[in-house]
């Protein structure tokens, strides 16, 4: 049989339409796209935005081209003028980058809305995240909507990903952290008229301007899988071409930080050896292997390392850990040097071996600032 060379066809749309991958199944139905390193349009229909109160700048801590706002920016304070691609839809996802400039602030930072029905929204409100996926006023309560409390607490860099599927069945990632938010559901379709729902950023009409920062936004007519979102969420730039992702995208790769040598030990013994770190460092997952304390107090501190330092990401940093213990519990440190980068506590634990990840925001992965200094400390309690 002769050699086949098969190539990857993509959809070539309208010259306006740059930057999507056509071909790639995780954009069918996408309907809006902004990205602040392709400029101030929007990929799919090509409508430029803009407003006073809002500009492209460079990027700033971690990321490529953004654009910012004051927290005081006029109505429609970024918009892309009457947009239809999302009425009728039963089903919707949104994708954000926002950096919160401040902690639980109240800012309408991503939706569509005229002033009187918002069709679609995304709402920081003190801090807790109000998603509405489908027409109402600011006073129904029939409107599809999720609301998750304590969401923003801290400024930082948030990632968020709401896919509804019609009903009850969403997806909510913050993070790269899924969230079970509540949901109240009566109205299933998304409407509209066609002479003032404008799709914006920063500000919706009458609504709370956003004091932060968008790198990009992104809505769908449709609610991506809940394994479509994970994909999203691991990397933000598939929606792209190969040879058309932004060129701050190119530097953000996937690393592993593993224990690599002990600092201190009082009280915690390894399952063979005298090293901690080897027992708990593996590359895949070994339950055979591990450290054990039989008294409260225990503590000791290994060196998590990396080759390629600094990711140059503000999401998706998720420490694993397995703990089993009869009784008792765990402090658990993530420290840079001396300083204290976040701690969790987890206590009445059972004797099953049970993987643990706990989350750090974007505020604290920013603090980290060198990744060849970081350290996992374990102490024991009662």
């Amino acid at each position: 049989m002769p050699a086949q060379l098969i190539r990857k066809v993509r959809d070539r749309r309208p010259s306006y339409q740059v930057g999507i991958d056509w071909g790639n199944p995780i954009t069918a139905g996408l309907a809006f796209a902004f990205d602040a390193a392709y400029g101030k349009r929007d990929l799919v229909t090509g409508v430029t935005g803009g407003a006073a109160g809002a500009g492209i700048v460079p990027g700033i801590g971690r990321f490529g081209p953004q654009t910012t706002f004051s927290g005081t920016q006029a109505d429609n304070s970024y918009e892309f003028g009457v947009h239809k691609g999302l009425f009728g839809a039963t089903g919707t996802t949104f994708d954000i980058l926002v950096y919160f400039s401040t902690g639980n602030q109240t800012s309408h930072f991503f939706g569509q809305w005229d002033g009187n029905d918002q069709e679609w929204l995304l709402q920081n409100s003190s801090g807790t995240l109000i998603w509405v996926a489908a027409d109402g006023t600011v006073a129904d309560t029939d409107r599809t909507r999720f609301d998750l409390s304590a969401a923003f607490a801290s400024a930082g860099w948030y990632r968020i990903i709401a896919s509804w599927r019609g009903g009850t069945n969403r997806t909510l990632l913050i993070n790269g952290v899924e969230k079970n938010a509540p949901v109240n559901q009566s109205t299933a379709t998304i409407v509209g008229t066609t002479t003032g729902d404008k799709i914006t950023i920063g500000k919706t009409v009458g609504g709370s301007a956003l004091n932060g920062t968008v790198v990009f936004a992104r809505a769908w007519r449709r609610g991506l899988t809940n394994g479509e979102c994970w994909a999203l969420s691991s990397a933000p730039w598939i929606i792209f071409p190969d040879e058309t992702i932004p060129l701050f995208w190119t530097g953000v790769t996937a690393q592993f930080l593993r224990p690599v040598s002990d600092i201190s030990n009082t009280g915690w013994t390894p399952s063979s050896g005298s090293d901690l770190f080897a027992m708990i460092g593996e590359t895949v997952r070994n339950d055979a292997t591990y450290i054990s304390a039989t008294e409260a107090g225990a503590a000791c501190e290994v060196l998590l390392g990396t080759s390629t330092g600094d990711p140059l990401s503000s999401i998706n940093h998720l420490p694993r850990i397995v703990i089993s213990a009869g009784s008792g519990g765990i402090i658990i440190r993530l420290k840079q040097g001396a300083t204290l980068i976040k701690e969790w506590t987890y206590s009445s634990l059972t004797g099953t071996d049970t993987l643990y990840e706990p989350t750090l925001t974007g505020g604290e992965i920013d603090s980290i600032t060198d990744y060849t200094d970081l350290r996992l400390y374990l102490e024991t309690t009662a």
